[in-house]
């Protein structure tokens, strides 16, 4: 069953030197920064061929997240991986990860995130930052290419290399 996606109302805004992007929605605001093409932004802003396809697809994309927001879940395999939150500020997260000592990081104002003993939700309205910090934080202790063991990605599907055979 296929549902039909609801049109959006959403009204984009951009400053006089063209180096981003406001898109307002009936609930929040985003800003998109345009590094290159600024010349192109003034009075052509619905001819997505002009744009380079990484910022029209981020304009495409900020209403849905100024509505619903994106979301990246990471799971720990293993024994001694855990994430902690720190009450004293409450963008600081720890991990730890098996290592002599816990690791932390100082999240971004515009990502919020929950830990469940053994899994870390990330949220966030911008794409790019979550997926970016939840590759971040999965790359400080990716899964093991044998047993599978480290931090990943909730729906991600790992494929193991072959131990040693024995002789016979």
């Amino acid at each position: 069953m296929r549902l039909k996606q609801k049109r959006l109302r959403f009204n984009f805004l951009t400053n006089e030197f063209g180096t981003y992007i406001l898109v307002k929605t009936p609930i929040a605001m985003l800003t998109v920064p345009v590094t290159d093409n600024s010349s192109y932004i003034n009075d052509k802003l619905f001819a997505p061929y002009q744009f380079s396809r990484v910022l029209y697809t981020l304009i495409k994309k900020a209403p849905r997240g100024l509505l619903f927001g994106y979301f990246a879940e990471i799971v720990t395999e293993g024994v001694g991986f855990r994430f902690r939150r720190y009450f004293n500020n409450p963008q600081i997260l720890g991990l730890t990860l098996g290592l002599s000592h816990s690791v932390f990081c100082q999240l971004p104002y515009g990502i919020k995130f929950r830990c469940l003993k053994y899994r870390l939700l990330l949220y966030g309205n911008d794409q790019s930052l979550v997926t970016s910090w939840s590759l971040l934080i999965r790359n400080m202790r990716a899964p093991d290419a044998y047993k599978g063991k480290g931090l990943k990605f909730a729906k991600e599907v790992l494929t193991f290399k072959p131990g040693k055979l024995r002789q016979r």
